[in-house]
């Protein structure tokens, strides 16, 4: 595996997150490349404009994401539009 070795300043890299597998990799992988990353979670809807019950509640997501980052030791930061 390529491994990239900064010595003194390591490039940001900001990396959008859900809390799923897929983003929690690529985090992970850049991590290991030696990358610092930042998590990035994108608020695009507000759960009020939301009809009925929905499987997939964007607090959960956030919740799932700080967890996943929190296990990578990488921040996590919230951005709504």
């Amino acid at each position: 595996m390529f491994r990239r070795t900064f010595t003194l300043f390591s490039p940001r890299i900001a990396v959008a997150m859900s809390g799923g597998i897929d983003s929690a990799v690529t985090a992970m992988i850049l991590k290991e490349q030696g990358y610092s990353c930042v998590g990035v979670f994108m608020r695009n809807w507000d759960n009020a404009d939301e009809d009925g019950e929905s499987r997939c509640s964007i607090s959960k997501d956030f919740e799932d994401m700080k967890l996943v980052c929190k296990h990578l030791d990488i921040e996590a930061v919230e951005v709504s539009f």
